[in-house]
């Protein structure tokens, strides 16, 4: 997807002239009205997007069970939890440790 942004320029007759820019949207992004630039927006800790084109935060998944998201703006899940561990849905640890993270050791 391509995000379309207006930018607005009086000119000397009293008019306004408009110069679009276009910007292609990345996965692990998403791009509401009005956003400014592809990067503005990623996706949360514990979740990815591997598509272009959303326009909110609900457009990023939850990290599936049994892998782990620790950055912001990924397109896909880091990997696999660590040897011995498992995570849960939405996930940003490979060895989940905190509450709301924590399912504890196999």
């Amino acid at each position: 997807m391509i995000l379309s942004i207006a930018v607005i320029f009086p000119n000397l007759l009293g008019g306004v002239l408009k110069l679009f820019i276009f910007t292609l949207l990345i996965p692990g992004h998403f791009c509401p009205n009005n956003t400014e630039f592809a990067t503005q927006f990623p996706c949360n800790n514990g979740t990815y997007n591997n598509q272009t084109g959303g326009m909110n935060v609900n457009d990023c998944e939850l990290c599936p069970p049994g892998m782990y998201c620790p950055y912001r703006g990924m397109p896909e899940p880091a990997g696999l939890c660590a040897e011995g561990w498992y995570c849960t849905l939405g996930a940003w640890k490979d060895q989940p440790t905190t509450l709301g993270n924590d399912t504890g050791k196999a």
